[in-house]
């Protein structure tokens, strides 16, 4: 008994010890400023050797972004500071806590982060490259708003930011937008004007990938295939792609009846072939011959099943890893106009891995060419994540520029729609631009 006293007094001691340890910060209603919504993100090029600092001198551009929760940074430093890799960004302004309780915050990013509140340093993992998590250590914070600087530092391959809060123990939660404001002295964020993106949705679906061709037959292909239906039919202004001539030849073969709609809506000029294709398949391996047989033979189920005036005139290859330089020349000889693909943005052979375009022309070897888009970022990407100050070259778009769901994927300049695995999330329609 008296050993089970000691024991239950020694674990009393141990956590009164750890509760008077833990950091404490505390804000009042003055110290709140109203603020407007957002951050004041600046972005500076970084040198390959520590320590890795965000200078002054090497600030490169300024902009707002809504919060802090970036799938795909690689465009945005691209834009900003004219490089994706050895690169940062600093946000600044105020972080509202919404109760008093014990929090925990974790920047899921690659590769550093620095976190402070209220002046002070809560995350401290300035790194070049890690992709893992990095987790404060728990604080007791008040309620109410406090000063907020979170620096981000990408080093090479993938560049992402998002940070989340635990709060008493719960799971963690993307920080939300509400949470934040603009420092003081900042303008708000401009509002939209009357300038329109036009945009087409795309869904991509791997034949097999880490499922088997049972389930694209059964599952992802007639999900694809009804969810953009409802969608055509909810919105006089959707227009879709769909590329891949082998998987209409499944809905044909499997769904007769809903191939009749597949086939009223591409009279309509709804519902767009792409691809050229019978299969999108790797570029590396095959032959020439075998690579214009695969544009061959789905150019012609196209011009056999819908019309021959809807063939299709491109190769749409998101996600497919390299791409043979004699592509422009059999190509142009299978009368195809276009080439475009995202995956170069995952990575690529060029110095420093900047792409030498967005959209050009791309000659081949003997001569004959095609127009390229090959800077087409990832297709996870939310619109406002790619552009926080401008879309392209066009410095007019903004963060904020189209208005969404909570939790919805706002846009991309990829793989789109609700399609194949993310049919469960019909809200998530993304855009093609």
């Amino acid at each position: 008994m008296k050993k089970s006293k000691k024991v239950l007094a020694f674990a009393l001691s141990l956590a009164m010890t750890c509760s008077a340890a833990l950091p404490t910060l505390a804000a009042t209603a003055e110290e709140a400023p109203g603020g407007n919504p957002g951050l004041w993100a600046n972005y500076y090029t970084v040198s390959p050797e520590e320590p890795w600092a965000l200078e002054p001198e090497n600030l490169k551009g300024s902009g707002y972004v809504d919060q802090i929760y970036h799938r795909d940074l690689q465009y945005t430093l691209k834009s900003q500071t004219g490089q994706s890799i050895w690169a940062g960004a600093r946000y600044t302004g105020n972080i509202t806590i919404p109760k008093d309780g014990t929090y925990k915050f974790t920047a899921k990013n690659d590769d550093g982060a620095l976190l402070y509140i209220d002046g002070q340093l809560i995350i401290d993992q300035w790194i070049s490259s890690s992709a893992s998590d990095k987790i404060s250590e728990p604080i007791q914070l008040k309620a109410g708003t406090y000063s907020f600087q979170m620096d981000y530092l990408q080093g090479t391959g993938d560049s992402n930011n998002r940070l989340y809060w635990s709060i008493d123990g719960g799971a963690d939660e993307a920080v939300p937008a509400s949470a934040f404001t603009l420092p003081e002295g900042v303008d708000p964020m401009p509002e939209h004007g009357d300038s329109k993106i036009y945009t087409i949705a795309n869904a991509h679906l791997d034949t097999v990938w880490n499922w088997s061709l049972e389930t694209t037959i059964r599952d992802y292909i007639p999900k694809t295939m009804r969810e953009n239906f409802q969608l055509i039919k909810d919105n006089p202004n959707y227009n879709f792609n769909f590329e891949g001539a082998r998987r209409y030849a499944f809905i044909e073969e499997y769904y007769p009846e809903e191939f009749e709609t597949v086939k009223d809506y591409v009279a309509q000029g709804r519902w767009n072939t792409a691809g050229s294709a019978w299969e999108n398949g790797d570029q590396n391996g095959p032959s020439p011959e075998a690579l214009i047989r695969n544009t061959l033979y789905g150019n012609q189920y196209f011009a056999d099943t819908f019309g021959n005036d809807k063939r299709s005139r491109d190769i749409f290859l998101p996600d497919c890893f390299g791409f043979g330089y004699a592509m422009p020349s059999w190509m142009a000889h299978c009368n195809l106009l276009s080439f475009t693909t995202q995956k170069l943005t995952w990575g690529n052979a060029f110095p420093n891995e900047e792409l030498p375009f967005d959209i050009g022309r791309w000659i081949g070897p003997d001569g004959n060419s095609v127009m390229a888009s090959i800077d087409n970022i990832g297709y996870g990407l939310k619109f406002n994540e790619f552009a926080p100050d401008g879309l392209r070259e066009n410095k007019q778009v903004i963060t904020n520029w189209i208005p969404t769901k909570p939790g919805a994927s706002t846009a991309s300049l990829f793989i789109t729609a609700p399609a194949a695995t993310r049919v469960d999330r019909p809200d998530r329609i993304r855009l093609q631009l």
